[in-house]
């Protein structure tokens, strides 16, 4: 911008940096005082360092070695600025001998091909005006964050914190990361699809960094919903490269329950009657390999009648003392869900945890309502539900954003338990603190039917809130029947996909099951498919 109406004057940019705060090394400074002498650029090049090094931008080499832009800038002769295939339009050629014109470049596009939105047209005769580009971006498609708008065009003396390519940082040794800036084949359409920026994010939501194969089960359903699986410490180390391909999702089988990660030492020498401490030493393991594989966890579970310690509901924390108060217990609530949030996130920031389950099997099968004191020690401290609501309200405050809070249960196609898991999530839902409501499916060949499931199914989906199937495996006594009952589950899951974020089998393989002895899962001793996985596979292909 040197106050001339003609645009950018080449010949009298004053050695002015390029872009100082990208040190671009005196971009164009050729030890005379005019800038960048465009007519007498005789054989330097734009950037002669392989991998893009701008620290030395203006050897002697070319652009890019191994691309062979013919000598780009060279006036005296007839070739184009890249290659013919490249498709560049002849840019810089009209039929003049002195190269490219800056101040008669005649609507001549940079690139049509590339739709590079008409470099340089303004329906002016004197070339690209600077002082009046207004907004037009130099490459929607390729999303450079609207190049030099700044309504006044590209202010050179104030761009500072505005980036040439939205690359972080302005790093340009970095802009690329492993690719070439102009790729072998030249393919400038498809320069900003190659790993150019470095996202860290390794969730995310569908993890696409994790994204797998076909040939693979959350592959072959990555449009669809997430596939997951439960695991134990002990099948990280040989079953490592299983998890990896098929699964993006993972719930520890055990090693976020109650049990697992309530410290009774630790709560008892704190002196306080009500702070719960929480320990992740167990489900550490598990957690390490989710977060360095870029996997997303199913957190399980906070409030269970089962695997929770006696002591968690006694004065001072000790087997021997009274149960304590609704209050007490509140507190002690309260902290467990919060302290164990904020371990997760100190321990393991880049981890993704995208679901929890905040209650687990509430409920009886016969329509009865909760479990009875006698069967629940936190309805015996509480007498009513107030411990679910609770439970949900610290949860909604303490998890992390993007963490969807669940009501977990099983049987819960059997009508009467379906209404009373419905009427739960309904009062949830209306206090605004449930995310999804998890259907078990620990299922049989001989019940539930696919229509007994599809059933309870749509009752759930009528809430509006999410479901995910959270253990699935089904017990046969013939592997085509079984076969045929996952084919089915997976078409029900697959037709309301838009409601249903994951679908995870409760275990690996038939050996590690906690029902072994009927065979229940997608894959045999030693990971080999089974027809059901064979079923469901093909309903992809």
């Amino acid at each position: 911008q040197q106050n001339q109406n003609n645009g950018w004057d080449w010949n009298n940019q004053n050695n002015n940096n390029w872009n100082q705060n990208n040190d671009w090394n005196n971009w164009g400074q050729q030890n005379q005082n005019n800038g960048w002498d465009w007519n007498n650029q005789n054989n330097n090049t734009w950037n002669g360092v392989v991998n893009n090094d701008w620290n030395n931008w203006n050897q002697n080499n070319n652009w890019n070695q191994n691309n062979d832009w013919n000598n780009w800038g060279q006036q005296n002769q007839n070739n184009n600025w890249g290659q013919q295939n490249n498709n560049w339009n002849n840019w810089g050629q009209q039929n003049q001998n002195n190269g490219w014109d800056w101040n008669n470049q005649n609507n001549n596009n940079w690139n049509q091909n590339n739709d590079w939105n008409n470099w340089g047209q303004q329906n002016q005769n004197n070339g690209w005006d600077w002082n009046n580009q207004n907004n037009n971006n130099w490459n929607q498609n390729n999303d450079w964050n609207n190049w030099g708008q700044q309504n006044n065009g590209w202010d050179w003396n104030n761009q500072n914190n505005n980036t040439w390519n939205g690359v972080v940082n302005n790093d340009w040794n970095n802009q690329n990361q492993n690719n070439n800036w102009g790729q072998q084949n030249n393919d400038w359409n498809n320069q900003n699809n190659n790993n150019n920026q470095n996202n860290n994010n390794n969730q995310q939501q569908n993890n696409n960094s994790n994204a797998g194969s076909k040939d693979s089960l959350k592959g072959a359903f990555a449009s669809y919903f997430k596939i997951g699986t439960s695991v134990s410490p002990h099948e990280l180390g040989s079953g490592a490269d299983f998890l990896k391909k098929h699964y993006n999702s993972i719930t520890p089988e055990n090693e976020l329950k109650p049990d697992s990660i309530l410290d009774q030492s630790a709560c008892q020498q704190r002196g306080n009657n009500v702070n719960t401490q929480i320990s992740l030493s167990r489900a550490a393991q598990t957690l390490k390999f989710c977060e360095e594989n870029g996997i997303s966890l199913r957190g399980h579970t906070f409030v269970w009648y089962s695997q929770t310690p006696d002591w968690f509901f006694r004065e001072n924390f000790s087997q021997n003392g009274a149960y304590v108060s609704k209050d007490i217990m509140n507190q002690r609530l309260e902290s467990m869900i919060k302290n164990t949030f904020a371990a997760l996130k100190q321990q393991y920031p880049k981890l993704d945890v995208y679901s929890y389950d905040v209650c687990n099997e509430l409920f009886l099968n016969d329509g009865g309502g909760m479990r009875p004191a006698s069967n629940s020690n936190w309805v015996r401290v509480y007498g009513d539900d107030s411990f679910v609501i609770n439970a949900f309200k610290y949860a909604r405050q303490y998890a992390p954003a993007g963490c969807k809070l669940y009501l977990n249960d099983y049987n819960e196609y059997i009508p009467a338990k379906t209404n009373d898991i419905y009427n739960m999530a309904m009062k949830l839902k209306q206090l605004g603190y449930i995310d999804g409501i998890g259907m078990q499916s620990h299922l049989a060949t001989n019940y539930p039917d696919a229509n007994t499931y599809e059933t309870a199914l749509k009752k759930f989906l009528s809430t509006g809130l999410e479901v995910q199937i959270t253990e699935l495996d089904i017990t046969c006594s013939n592997t085509q029947e079984q076969a045929n009952l996952y084919e089915k589950i997976f078409k029900l899951a697959m037709q309301n996909a838009d409601k249903i974020p994951a679908v995870t089998i409760w275990g690996t393989q038939d050996s590690v099951s906690w029902r072994r002895e009927q065979n229940p899962l997608l894959f045999s001793n030693g990971y080999q498919p089974k027809p059901a996985y064979d079923k469901v596979m093909a309903l992809v292909k």
